[in-house]
């Protein structure tokens, strides 16, 4: 073989040689890369923090009607559900009353506010605010006043109870107290008839 082949031999291996060196020392590089890159769960140094949310339950509760909590219960009733219309000149009650349960025993939520909407069977809508006395107790004065056209149709009651620092509780319109104007007619009483006593003025003998 000539000396002039055997240098482009060597030169050719040379180059193979340091092709091979760099493409491994290049992939060597790259997995060093991948290794050492930020991790997908860190933030970069400059980056601001993700803002947390923070309930306050304790005070979540309070906004809750009916709050379990608290343990209140409300209610609405009228002690006549069919008053009389009596021309308007009639006055009935409707009562409600707030509760908390203390060891299992209700016990009357005194001086909490109480709304009352009224929605008479004519579609007419009344508003009255009072206070619980000592035993949790209200009652609200209804008149039939102007309500004729209410006669025979349901009217409705709904209440909302709230105590300052304690809670609220709702009778809403899932269950209401209810009642229904009456107009009974007036019985008639029966004519007396003439009693005759013999021997006395006026008295026709038959």
């Amino acid at each position: 073989m000539k000396k002039e082949d055997m240098n482009t031999i060597k030169r050719s291996e040379k180059t193979r040689y340091i092709t091979s060196s760099f493409v491994l020392l290049l992939f060597l590089l790259s997995i060093g890369l991948v290794a050492c890159g930020p991790d997908a769960n860190s933030l970069p140094a400059n980056s601001n923090p993700v803002p947390t949310i923070t309930i306050d339950v304790s005070k979540s509760q309070k906004d809750i009607p009916n709050s379990p909590m608290n343990n209140l219960q409300c209610g609405a009733w009228v002690t006549d559900a069919t008053p009389p219309y009596l021309n308007g000149q009639a006055r009935f009650g409707a009562n409600g009353r707030f509760v908390q349960l203390v060891n299992g025993n209700p016990q009357g939520v005194a001086g909490a506010t109480v709304t009352a909407t009224i929605t008479w069977g004519d579609y007419m809508q009344e508003t009255q605010t009072k206070t619980t006395n000592a035993d949790g107790f209200v009652v609200f004065e209804l008149s039939t006043a102007n309500h004729f056209n209410a006669i025979g149709k349901n009217s409705l009651i709904t209440m909302n109870f709230n105590k300052d620092g304690l809670g609220q509780c709702k009778v809403g319109d899932d269950r209401p107290a209810f009642f229904t104007l009456t107009n009974p007619t007036p019985t008639q009483q029966p004519s007396k008839t003439p009693t005759c006593t013999p021997g006395k003025k006026n008295c026709n003998k038959h």
